[in-house]
């Protein structure tokens, strides 16, 4: 999609600043909406119906709240970063609307999608801490990238007119205030609880996905010369997040339920966990290194050759998954040790600091390997 869409992403400039960001934020809001879920189910605060219970509608209020609130920060953050840089960028108004729609309807798809995911999977005997992360997030990133470059072009196809924007926005910031309010009421003490130990957190990463957004913007040049680039960024960067969020879903599901410790080394389980998901890395990094070319071949994007292709994802993953593991693994420990629930924190800085390390990691790879 995205190497199809370069001519949106040059006409709209702002726009693929915006992507990492906002892919970042769906799995930062959403994995962990289906990471607590999975530990309710595990111990009992949650039924695997789809029934309105207390603990349900708190968790899917603070997950809207958080969304709608992070693409506003995100859009005015973009916006002014941007502007002061001397960059060109539409304006504040267009990427507000952009960057609010996208998470209105993601956030909408991906919280049924979290709990259908985990009732299934727990009526089913699988643990859904294997399973939410990962389809969470490629959701997640395909929904971004499609509602990112579609808003883009309609944007495009009405000229930018205010009278398609403003109100939009208008209505995006009225429902922003509503759901706050409610968010931070003492009498949703688990929603006030989850928004309020997730923001700064949240807010960091949002910053941190600014840095990614800005070397895509300033590697646009190089990125529409070889569109392969484009279409391996997301399976990447989105593969070694999802290498944090299981284990740290799984370790934290675990310390829950009395089965494994965090302490200053880890413990037999954990060392197996860090230990299989290395090895489920080598496996799956080559594997998406074949499957771009091939895609890029079938669709007659241009590619370099496939041992290269290989190689990029497999070097680069390598490098990823050495600080990945062991930063999902310490991330947890400070988290329990601040007394703060490892389902709200870990995976959004995790994530966070996975796509920063990997986008300038495949970059220089590339680079390299004289790919780019």
């Amino acid at each position: 999609m995205l190497a199809h869409a370069t001519e949106v992403l040059t006409l709209v400039p702002g726009l693929i600043t915006l992507l990492p960001a906002s892919n970042a934020l769906r799995g930062n809001i959403y994995a962990p909406l289906g990471s607590r879920l999975g530990t309710y189910l595990h111990t009992g605060l949650l039924r695997p119906r789809f029934e309105r219970s207390r603990v349900l509608d708190q968790n899917l209020l603070a997950s809207t709240t958080q969304s709608l609130v992070m693409a506003l920060l995100l859009s005015g953050l973009s916006w002014t970063l941007l502007s002061s840089l001397g960059l060109t960028v539409v304006g504040f108004e267009h990427l507000l609307f952009v960057a609010v729609l996208s998470a209105v309807v993601a956030g909408l798809v991906l919280s049924v999608a979290a709990f259908a995911l985990s009732s299934v999977a727990f009526r089913r005997g699988l643990d859904p801490d294997n399973l939410n992360a990962p389809l969470i997030t490629a959701g997640g990133d395909l929904l971004s990238v499609l509602l990112i470059v579609g808003l883009g072009a309609a944007l495009l196809n009405v000229e930018f007119s205010p009278l398609l924007v403003l109100p939009v926005d208008a209505a995006a910031l009225l429902a922003t205030a509503v759901l706050l309010g409610r968010t931070w009421s003492l009498n949703r003490p688990m929603a006030r609880q989850i928004f309020r130990q997730s923001l700064a957190i949240l807010a960091a990463t949002v910053a941190l996905e600014l840095v990614v957004g800005l070397t895509l913007e300033g590697s646009l040049t190089s990125l529409v010369g070889i569109p392969a680039l484009l279409v391996l960024i997301p399976p990447f960067i989105g593969e070694s997040g999802n290498l944090a969020s299981i284990t740290s879903s799984r370790l934290s599901s675990a310390v829950h339920l009395g089965i494994a410790r965090v302490g200053r080394r880890p413990d037999a389980f954990a060392r197996a966990d860090i230990r299989d998901m290395g090895v489920v890395a080598m496996f799956t990094y080559p594997v998406i290194g074949l499957s771009v070319f091939a895609l890029s071949l079938l669709l007659g994007v241009p590619h370099p050759e496939p041992g290269r292709m290989i190689l990029l994802s497999l070097i680069a993953g390598a490098v990823v998954t050495a600080v990945v593991l062991p930063l999902t693994y310490y991330t947890t420990l400070i988290a329990f040790k601040l007394g703060a629930d490892p389902d709200n924190v870990v995976i959004p800085v995790t994530n966070s600091v996975v796509d920063v390390i990997g986008v300038t990691v495949l970059l220089g790879a590339a680079r390299l390997l004289a790919i780019a």
